[in-house]
């Protein structure tokens, strides 16, 4: 079959972006690839079509070339198109080498054993350095863009492999010097640099003379496979942080270069400091975090490069570079920053937070600075937060949150007002200062305020009780905050018992602190209810989450009363729900009388059946048997022909009943487990089933 013309290929990339995995398990889908490498050398086709098909392989590598072996064929048959391409200027030079790398790359052919692989690499460090490499490569005018995307693919192959790059540190050094793209080289010298510090201190061994300059091309293969295979740990140079597990992983911390290491090594990152300033926002960022990292990791190396960058930056407006700023200070603390840098720092965070024209996600970025600031890390118990030290209440005045502010925002700066009443608690405890504390309890009353209005959206709801659970979280060592939040979550059931699923996910979240006296206050409220109230169902899903053996008459006095209006099948369910939650609590005779009049009353057989279930659990077992052994189980009836009873018993034991309608010799039963160290247990529940018949 001839090439596709312009307008079927459209209707063909049209069909696969629409669902790529349903196009390639169609008819046409394996022969897609093959196609799409013939056609790019037709001449029936324009570049921009050729170049929209080579797009298509830049973002589906993975669909287009499935395996290695794939993937190792489209590679050497795109590097054949790009030899054969006329020497005048061409729009599908970059692609092609884009589209090679990224083939090799997403494929996992790239290896000392690939044939395109041995093909690729010199030619793209060929253009990096600005070699001649023929008129076939195009003009003159085209080169640099050529050589900065050459150095583009350089960088992705040593993010695949790194270590790679290793043997060319000193070649790629040597370039800084001369013209060409400053952005592209920078990046791939900086990131081939930290990925080699890095394997070479996990492998105890020094810099060998790598920064060295040289000309690589005319001294042997400057391909480290050796090195990369080292480095196979998948190292990811864009996550601005320095963890400490991340930083015993590397063991980076354990590399000592010799005096002349040091030299080169400290002159390499100059270099590129110096440059730094030519480069984009986003690019400046991850040189500093990588630059950040070589320097981090070297001991008797300090920090004093940055000190110039560091001054350029503390005024930028660049929210890209204020996070690398923020990436610095976390990785060299006090022995980068002084305590006027620290000030000024946090002094423009909080006044940049605060202005008025700021859009949502850039003042969510500064408050969010402001939350993670590096000196805002546990110094005591893990979990622990507080304020940065220099951040008092004063300076975040104008940040503290209202009800009139976006959600998020809202919760950020809530989020902040409580790291300053944790701040502040020595001083109420003295009386100095308690606004902080009256505002927080304000505010959370406003929040339920809203949140209990009939009809109103429930983003309210939701939004009050991300508030509250944050509060818990942050001050859950005060009950002076958590006392008056208990009750006003009660007064909100009050008023809103639909409300009753998001208590429910509250109490699985918080911890003790809350939890119990929430938990109390909610039962009592509810067993002060008529058993006929109209939201009969949200107080019995709310029961099934609060009861246990405390108030026990008061419970089931509820119940009795609520069952004559259970009249439909999930209100009766509902109901139910109660009694299995009482039963593994352990809670005695008065649930058994309950259960036998549910047994009888209940129109629906199902719910009869669970009731009856219940009451032989509970008059023919053990306490702890039916507290803790069987939980869940579910019963599934057939009535009058079968039952079904599937059993879970802790911690991987499961078990299966099935009890036929009786015969003239008995009920047959049919058991299935996968533990038969049970059976004894079995016999017990069988033989109670049988005297209560």
């Amino acid at each position: 079959m001839g090439p596709l013309s312009r307008e079927n290929w459209a209707q063909r990339v049209a069909t696969f972006r629409a669902s790529p995995s349903a196009f390639m398990v169609g008819p046409e889908g394996e022969d897609l690839g093959r196609d799409l490498l013939s056609d790019l050398r037709s001449e029936k086709l324009s570049e921009q079509t050729k170049v929209s098909l080579l797009s298509l392989s830049l973002e589906y590598p993975a669909q287009l070339w499935p395996d290695a072996p794939a993937a190792e064929a489209a590679a050497t048959s795109l590097l054949d198109t790009l030899v054969l391409l006329p020497p005048r200027p061409s729009a599908l030079r970059r692609p092609l080498l884009l589209a090679a790398t990224t083939a090799l790359a997403a494929g996992g052919a790239l290896g000392p054993t690939s044939g395109a692989s041995r093909r690729l690499l010199p030619l793209l460090l060929g253009l990096a350095v600005g070699r001649d490499l023929g008129r076939g490569f195009g003009p003159a005018s085209e080169q640099r863009p050529l050589q900065a995307t050459a150095c583009e693919c350089l960088r992705e192959l040593e993010s695949c492999k790194p270590g790679l790059l290793g043997g060319c540190l000193g070649l790629l050094r040597g370039l800084m010097g001369q013209e060409g793209p400053i952005q592209p080289l920078s990046l791939l010298l900086a990131l081939a640099l930290r990925n080699t510090l890095v394997i070479k201190a996990k492998a105890r061994a020094g810099l060998q003379g790598l920064l060295v300059a040289g000309n690589s091309l005319t001294e042997g293969s400057p391909w480290n496979w050796t090195l990369a295979e080292e480095g196979d740990a998948h190292l990811q140079p864009q996550a601005p942080s320095w963890s400490a597990a991340e930083e015993g992983e590397c063991g980076l911390a354990v590399l000592e270069p010799s005096p002349e290491e040091a030299r080169e090594l400290r002159a390499a990152v100059a270099q590129l400091l110096d440059t730094s300033y030519l480069l984009t926002p986003a690019a400046q960022a991850q040189l500093l975090w990588l630059l950040g990292w070589a320097v981090r990791g070297l001991r008797g190396q300090p920090p004093v490069l940055f000190k110039p960058q560091l001054v350029r930056l503390l005024g930028t407006a660049q929210l890209t570079l204020l996070h690398a700023v923020l990436a610095l200070k976390a990785a060299f603390g006090e022995a980068l920053f002084t305590a006027q840098d620290e000030a000024l720092l946090l002094r423009r965070l909080t006044l940049a937070a605060q202005h008025p024209a700021l859009p949502l996600p850039a003042h969510l970025f500064y408050l969010h600075c402001l939350l993670s600031f590096p000196e805002n890390w546990p110094l005591g118990p893990t979990g622990e937060e507080a304020v940065p030290l220099l951040l008092g209440s004063q300076l975040c005045r104008g940040l503290l949150p209202s009800l009139l502010h976006d959600p998020m925002a809202l919760l950020a700066r809530l989020h902040l007002l409580c790291l300053l009443c944790v701040e502040d608690e020595e001083k109420e405890e003295k009386g100095q200062d308690q606004s902080l504390r009256c505002y927080l309890e304000e505010l959370l009353a406003g929040l339920r305020q809203r949140a209990a209005l009939n009809g109103g959206p429930r983003a309210l709801a939701i939004l009050c009780f991300q508030a509250s659970y944050l509060v818990v979280r942050c001050l859950a060592g005060q009950p002076m905050v958590l006392t008056p939040l208990t009750h006003g979550l009660t007064q909100l059931y009050r008023a809103q018992p639909a409300l009753a699923p998001h208590f429910v996910d509250l109490l699985d979240r918080v911890g003790p602190e809350l939890g119990e006296p929430l938990r109390v206050a909610l039962r009592q409220e509810v067993v002060s209810r008529p058993g006929k109230d109209e939201a009969l169902r949200w107080h019995l899903q709310m029961l099934a989450k609060v009861a246990n053996e405390d108030a026990q008459s008061a419970t089931l006095s509820f119940l009795q009363a609520a069952a004559a209006h259970c009249l439909d099948w999930g209100l009766q369910q509902a109901l139910l729900q109660v009694c299995q939650a009482l039963l593994r609590a352990g809670v005695g005779g008065g649930l058994a009388d309950l259960l036998q009049v549910l047994a009888r009353q209940l129109e629906d057989p199902d719910g009869r059946d669970h009731a009856r279930l219940y009451y032989i659990l509970l008059a023919h077992l053990l306490e702890a048997l039916v507290s803790c052994h069987l939980e869940p189980f579910v019963v599934v009836a057939q009535a009058p022909t079968s039952y079904c009873i599937a059993i879970r018993l802790p911690p991987d034991s499961r078990l299966l009943l099935r009890l036929e309608a009786a015969h003239a010799d008995g009920v047959p039963v049919a058991l299935r487990t996968d533990d038969w160290a049970v059976l004894p247990l079995v016999g017990a529940y069988l033989r109670g089933l049988s005297a209560a018949v």
